[in-house]
Formats: C-alpha cells, structure tokens, sequence
C-alpha cells in the first residue's frame, strides 16, 4: 500500500480543489482516492515487459493496481514484490467462479499473505458447463470475442437456475471470505442485465445474496452498455458497492457489442457517477479498458488518468 493514507489523501484533494489546481502535481482525484489500473487493459503489455510496463503505470501516476493472483507468469509474491517497490497498492484481485471451486482457501490464503483486501468475482458461471453445446470453429462468435468464445458461448446459455445457483455459491464464498479476513465481491459485465423468465439475473444477486457477506464491484461501462444507469444503483444500494470500474464507452457503438475509449473521451457523465459513490461505500476505483485500441494502452491509460486526475467533484 501506498506510504500515505486515505485522510492524507483527502486533505491534498480538498485543498487542491479550493485552490483551483489541475496540474499533475495536484491531488484532485474523485472521491479522495489514488485512482487505480485494472491490469488488464495493459495486459499485451504485461507479457512482453512486466517490470517495463509495472514501472510505466506508476511513472503515470496511478497508486493502486487490480490484477489475478498470477499474471504474465508472475506469482502474487513476484507482483506484490514488484508493486510495493513503485509504490503502487494492491488491495483487489479478480479471479473466476471454477477457480474457487478449485481452491478458494488457496486463493484466500495467497492474497492475505499479499495484503490483499478484496476478493472479486469476475464473471458468472454455469452450474453444469456441460450441457451447454460446445461453438461449432466456425461460430462468428470466434470472430467478434476470440480465444473467449468458448466462455462467452456459456454466460450466453445461463439460466435463470444458474444464477439462483450463483447466489448460494457467493453467499457461501463470502462466508469463507470474511472468515479469512477478506471482502468477497461480485463484478458485472452485461449478461447480467439480460431477463430471463421476467427475472433480472443482476437485481436477483442484489436481492438474494447476504450483504454481510456480498459487495459489488460496478463496472460502470458494462452496466451502461446494457441500457441501465449506475447512479441509479449506487443511490439505490449505496451499502452494496465497495469499488467501481471506471470504463468509458465511444459514441458509435457496435451492435450487439461494446467499443471503449479512454476516460474523459467518451459519452458516460462521470462527474455524476463519482458525487453518487461519495454516498456509497465505494472505497476505490479502477480504470479499465478494453481492446481493440485506437492508441497504445499504456498511452490510453496515461489519457484516462490525467482526465481523472484532473477530475474535481
């Protein structure tokens, strides 16, 4: 974690924005955190240099980081190592439905011992994978989602008994997860906003799983993308949120799909977005984008962090 604290870190914001300052140097960062990178939105970049590009987002500016357990062929204790060394914290992982079903005691266990504080589902799951018929190779959904059709084809074929299922595997995870000293959470993409049998798989999660043991992590751009408002969700359930994903959508959006642009650049208003979390328990914020990308993402990431920088609420 980073040597200073959150109060520190209000403090500069508070007077950078009585001051009127917008330069690098001043703290004007939305809600009075360090604004964060999700790693993947870098992760190309990872795998060619990860000491390179490790060392590339904290010359940006960012001071916390949001990645798996192992990336790029590094375990935690290699990424944590790095991360502590550029003074970037990391205080989030993601990880996936099947590898808790693995291990979830192994993955409690590595990210304690790495600090970490928040254990984040990242997408949902089939109870049953296999009775969801395998993509024929030549599927166009190989064409749009690549080396992921496979598991786009399964979030694609849930049903409304895999998200009930979903709900009694979080709230059991969660359980675990407290008792390990950790927050477990859920993030969206937009397969969660898709009724089924007059059912909203996203509203059941809120509804049907435990708030002492359940937080969300709204990734504002999917939830856009799907037709529904996040400030309407954080003013709704502002005891259910504890992190945001920061993810910007381009004005012509492809059928069907989603195409993001760096933060700042696009059409999501995220001045509205960050007054509604100073209401939640939102503790943090990650920048994220996805490929495919009109500039190198490490450019794309240095653009969306002076917009946020730069950003006084």
């Amino acid at each position: 974690m980073p040597s200073f604290s959150r109060r520190t870190f209000l403090g500069y914001s508070a007077a950078a924005a009585g001051l009127g300052f917008c330069d690098r140097g001043a703290f004007a960062d939305p809600g009075g955190f360090p604004v964060g990178l999700q790693l993947y939105t870098v992760g190309q970049d990872l795998e060619k240099d990860f000491e390179g590009t490790m060392r590339r987002i904290a010359e940006i500016g960012y001071r916390q980081i949001e990645g798996g357990l192992s990336i790029a062929g590094r375990d935690a204790k290699a990424i944590g190592g790095l991360a502590k060394s550029l003074d970037l914290g990391w205080r989030s992982i993601h990880t996936s439905v099947p590898e808790l079903q693995g291990g979830a005691q192994r993955i409690f266990d590595q990210a304690r011992e790495n600090g970490i504080e928040y254990v984040i589902c990242a997408a949902p799951w089939a109870k049953d994978p296999s009775r969801i018929k395998p993509l024929d190779p030549s599927d166009p959904l190989f064409k749009s989602a690549g080396k992921y059709a496979p598991f786009v084809n399964i979030l694609n074929n849930l049903t409304l008994d895999d998200w009930k299922w979903l709900v009694d595997v979080f709230n059991e995870t969660g359980v675990k997860a407290k008792a390990a000293g950790l927050t477990f959470g859920y993030h969206n993409h937009n397969f969660e906003f898709k009724k089924i049998d007059g059912v909203m798989p996203y509203d059941l999660l809120i509804e049907k799983t435990d708030p002492q043991y359940v937080s969300f992590e709204l990734d504002c751009g999917w939830m856009v993308s799907a037709g529904f408002d996040p400030v309407a969700y954080l003013s709704k359930h502002p005891d259910r949120y504890r992190l945001l994903h920061i993810k910007d959508l381009a004005p012509n959006q492809p059928a069907g799909g989603i195409l993001t642009t760096e933060v700042g650049s696009g059409t999501i208003d995220w001045r509205k977005i960050f007054i509604a979390a100073k209401k939640t328990k939102v503790t943090g914020y990650y920048v994220e984008q996805e490929p495919p990308y009109e500039r190198p993402p490490l450019e794309s990431a240095r653009i969306s962090y002076d917009y946020l920088h730069r950003l006084t609420i």
